[in-house]
């Protein structure tokens, strides 16, 4: 028979006061925050529901908040491709006011000052930024993505960034990109057939791609002669007559390609075509053999002279470039005479382009040059609806973006609730029950409390009464 001691009343006293006080506390704590499993050891079973759906919260706030971000960048992209868009009309606009007959000279010029300063507010629409981050370079968005370039052919804009898009979550194994690539809105190019006019030199376009955009200008120039006798050698005065020339000796006289027969020898002396073409020679002798060909070879420049490609004729497709790898494709089958050609590379004026275009053809204008010049206006108000589709392109790829954020946002508000709900059903308390058990708990509490208070105050003098 086990003796009870007074010891041990005290442990057993003990033990049950402490849990009753932590039976009271875990039921005050589940009343202060209304979760039922606070811990992992008040349901073991039900922590392991209770982890993952907070992890999914976790997520689904996350994400909300990717879909709040990429909303606000979206709207900020399209604004600024309105404001684009109304310079645009803007272009529009003083570009039929240039095309006016009544318009003068002067008129032209001062037009010219005020497309200067819509390209540089396009230069800055193009280079918006958002927290230091610009939104049109693709990924790389920590430097301004477009800049104005002087070079040989004029003023170009430069794109310094990348074709890709910064990529951001924003929903369930659902990526969207937070910009666009400002290349293929703002120096979005169709390029179409490229044409030469008023140089009379014979050339025409080549069948092969010219990489130019905008105007240009090929300038053909003498450059030499090729496959003469040793008696024909080039004068120091001027020629205009290319390609193939025959030349053909009667008696003490030579003629050029059918021309009037000039006495030999000659210095420097002008010959001149059955077509009324000029070639400068210096005639040493009688010609050997004294009928046959030669070849007036042609100098063909793209950048005002500053690099040359000389055509010999031995193929009719010439590809001239220019210091900057700039191509143009020339056909010289029918080459025949020095002059220059105005190029227009069509399909190619995208806004930077038409607004450079336009503001150096007004800056231009003299009255001299009014009919060119007339007639450039009006082939860059023929450009102005393709170059203005790449920003309205643009502007509905951000609209489209900002409704799928918005039915995004809704789809995440869902499944948060959702979630919310399936954790509440796992993790929180019912009050009510909670109250009642937490006084019940109470009352325990104090009523051991009260019984332990009583076995702690026997003592020795009791029982030697």
């Amino acid at each position: 028979m086990t003796r009870i001691t007074q010891a041990m009343l005290y442990a057993r006293a003990l033990r049950d006061v402490q849990a009753n006080l932590r039976g009271s506390q875990r039921l005050q704590e589940q009343v202060a925050t209304g979760r039922r499993v606070n811990r992992p050891s008040d349901d073991p079973a039900g922590m392991l529901r209770i982890l993952p759906l907070r992890a999914e919260l976790r997520r689904l706030d996350q994400l909300t908040s990717n879909t709040q971000l990429a909303r606000e960048t979206t709207d900020l992209g399209a604004s600024a491709l309105e404001d684009a868009s109304e310079l645009m009309q803007q272009t529009r606009e003083l570009l039929i006011q240039a095309n006016n007959g009544t318009t003068s000279v002067n008129d032209l010029v001062g037009l010219g000052e005020r497309v200067d300063q819509l390209l540089g507010q396009f230069a800055g629409i193009a280079n918006t930024s958002r927290a230091g981050r610009f939104l049109f370079g693709g990924t790389i968005t920590d430097q301004p993505p477009f800049r104005l370039e002087e070079g040989p052919g004029g003023t170009r804009a430069r794109y310094d960034g990348n074709g890709e898009s910064v990529l951001i979550e924003v929903g369930p194994g659902v990526e969207t990109a937070l910009n666009a690539p400002g290349d293929s809105i703002f120096l979005r190019r169709r390029r179409g057939a490229t044409t030469f006019a008023n140089g009379g030199t014979g050339a025409q376009p080549g069948p092969d791609s010219s990489t130019g955009v905008g105007f240009g200008e090929l300038r053909v120039a003498f450059a030499g002669l090729g496959g003469a006798p040793a008696q024909i050698t080039a004068g120091t005065g001027t020629t205009d007559a290319l390609g193939s020339l025959t030349y053909a000796v009667s008696g003490s006289t030579l003629s050029i390609d059918g021309g009037p027969p000039v006495p030999i020898p000659a210095t420097n002396q002008d010959f001149q075509t059955a077509d009324g073409r000029t070639v400068n020679l210096t005639i040493s002798g009688t010609p050997v053999p004294p009928n046959g060909t030669f070849t007036s070879l042609a100098g063909l420049s793209i950048d005002g002279g500053q690099t040359v490609t000389v055509a010999d004729f031995a193929s009719s497709t010439v590809q001239v470039r220019d210091s900057e790898g700039t191509v143009l494709s020339v056909d010289v089958g029918n080459l025949n005479a020095t002059g220059t050609e105005s190029v227009t590379y069509g399909g190619t004026f995208d806004p930077f382009t038409l607004l450079i275009e336009f503001r150096d053809t007004l800056r231009g204008a003299t009255t001299d040059n009014q009919g060119e010049t007339k007639a450039r206006l009006q082939r860059i108000l023929q450009e102005v609806d393709g170059a203005h589709d790449g920003i309205l392109d643009g502007i509905a790829v951000y609209g489209g973006r900002s409704e799928q954020m918005d039915a995004l946002r809704a789809r995440m508000d869902s499944l948060g609730v959702s979630t919310r709900e399936s954790l509440s059903n796992v993790e929180d308390s019912d009050l009510t029950e909670s109250i009642m058990r937490m006084t019940q708990q109470q009352i325990v509490y104090e009523a051991s409390l009260s019984v332990s208070a009583r076995i702690v105050q026997t003592s020795l003098l009791d029982y030697l009464r």
